[in-house]
């Protein structure tokens, strides 16, 4: 009888410690950038800041971090880590980035905007969200990604 309690509370433990990482459900894994459109016109003038279909950055989500990368043929990967705040279907905050395996080296104003990120922390309202599309916006820009 003892091993039997044994084996049931070891099986249990088991299954406890088997739980899913994926914290954000369907947000969590990697996404591509596919466009990115400046609603507010005043605060982005189309010179400066003309709609982009960006094909080589990368947003991936996973628990409590954002890596950012930017990932093409002819070049040397840029990643950036990041924290990672998600209120389920409702926001996405990023902040705290920093050069990938240089936690000591923030990341600048001109290093986020390689991501259309225009500042440190930013704070993206979720207008859908499904496994294949993701739409968010922030202080007037819209960025659509599809999973990856």
């Amino acid at each position: 009888m003892k091993k039997f309690l044994i084996f049931i509370f070891i099986i249990s433990i088991a299954f406890v410690s088997c739980d899913s990482v994926y914290i954000n459900g369907e947000l969590d894994g990697m996404w591509q950038l596919r466009s990115v459109q400046y609603i507010d016109r005043d605060l982005y003038p189309a010179d400066e800041y003309p709609d982009a279909s960006p094909q080589d950055i990368y947003y991936s989500f996973q628990q409590h971090l954002v890596l950012l990368g930017i990932m093409s043929e002819d070049s040397v990967p840029v990643r950036y880590l990041g924290n990672l705040e998600y209120k389920k279907m409702q926001s996405v905050t990023i902040g705290g980035i920093r050069k990938f395996m240089q936690e000591e080296q923030a990341a600048t104003l001109d290093d986020l905007r390689q991501f259309m990120l225009y500042d440190t922390l930013t704070i993206f309202e979720i207008k859908k969200l499904d496994d294949d599309i993701l739409q968010m916006n922030s202080k007037g820009i819209q960025y659509t990604l599809r999973k990856w």
